[in-house]
């Protein structure tokens, strides 16, 4: 569970997956509790330790799905991330 793990942590985990192969790498907010600076610092620190996609799936716990989505986006930049969004819904409001 990613919310457990410092970002350096995460970036070692990635480095070690690149090493063994990998040809992608992410991290799932999976408590759905992430802000996008959260996201964004995750993101950044992964992306400087690899030169492999960074992935990254969020859920919408807090209704920040789309948000945490656009600050991985924008942390990425060129590493080219793939963004995986979950459990967003929709409410017409009358």
């Amino acid at each position: 569970m990613s919310h457990m793990a410092t970002p350096e942590r995460l970036s070692e985990e990635a480095r070690l997956m690149e090493s063994y192969g990998a040809d992608k790498v992410g991290f799932f907010d999976s408590s759905g509790h992430y802000l996008p600076e959260d996201v964004a610092i995750r993101i950044e620190a992964i992306r400087d330790s690899v030169k492999i996609p960074v992935l990254f799936h969020g859920h919408n716990n807090l209704g920040m799905a789309i948000a945490n989505s656009i600050a991985a986006a924008r942390a990425a930049r060129s590493n080219g991330i793939r963004l995986s969004l979950a459990e967003i819904r929709f409410t017409k409001l009358a």
